[in-house]
Order: structure tokens, then C-alpha cells, then sequence
């Protein structure tokens, strides 16, 4: 699958192009963040270096800027869990974090993770 192919994809998998509402297109350089319609979204995606670090907004926004008092809908969050820097998890194996992490969100009344991946030094 070609880049844009994927990012698409991954983009379609929380953004609604048939919503109103703009999304935030980060990437490094001279113009690093712009709001973008959720429509255009597959031309701007189109755009891209395929080289290039690029991030999308989980949330879309009721105008073209990225403030929280403009969140129009989050339909995921995605999660970074450095479980090496914590003493009382290091040397767990995956499955000990995973059950530890899904222990955890049961307790605290969290939703379990539709998904979670190890990344090497951590779950995501």
C-alpha cells in the first residue's frame, strides 16, 4: 500500500469527511501546523512530502483552529505508556503489562483499549 493509501486509512479511521469541521495537519518546517476542512483532508494528505514527519489531530474542531473550546467530536485517543520508566513494571513481560494495563482500567472505571501494541519500551 503506498503511503498516502495508508495514511488515508488511518486517517478515515477517526475523521469523518462527511462531518463539518477542520482537522490539524502538523508537520516540521517553515509552516508547521495549518487547519485544514475535513473534506479536503484526502488532497492535503495527497500533498505531503511522503518523507516528511507529518501528524494528524485526533480531534476534528468546529472552526480552523486547534483550541480545546473548539473540539467539535474525538472519536479516539491513542495513548503512549512508557512502562520502562516506571520501576514497579520494568521487567514485565508484554502479556504482564497488558493484563496490569487492562487491570488497571477496570479499576479506575476506563474503557479497555480496543487496541495496544508493544513498541519496545512500552504499550501503546
Amino acid at each position: 500500500m503506498s503511503h498516502l493509501l495508508l495514511a488515508l486509512h488511518e486517517a478515515l479511521a477517526y475523521h469523518d469527511l462527511n462531518q463539518p469541521g477542520y482537522v490539524a495537519l502538523l508537520t516540521r518546517g517553515v509552516n508547521p501546523q495549518r487547519c485544514i476542512p475535513l473534506r479536503v483532508l484526502p488532497q492535503a494528505l495527497a500533498a505531503l512530502d511522503p518523507g516528511a514527519d507529518a501528524w494528524l489531530s485526533q480531534a476534528s474542531f468546529s472552526t480552523a483552529c486547534r483550541r480545546k473550546s473548539r473540539v467539535a467530536r474525538v472519536r479516539l485517543l491513542f495513548s503512549d505508556l512508557d512502562t520502562y520508566n516506571v520501576a514497579d513494571l520494568r521487567g514485565k513481560t508484554v502479556d504482564e503489562l497488558l493484563e496490569h494495563l487492562l487491570m488497571t482500567c477496570n479499576e479506575v472505571d476506563l474503557p479497555a483499549p480496543s487496541r495496544v501494541v508493544w513498541s519496545g519500551r512500552g504499550l501503546q
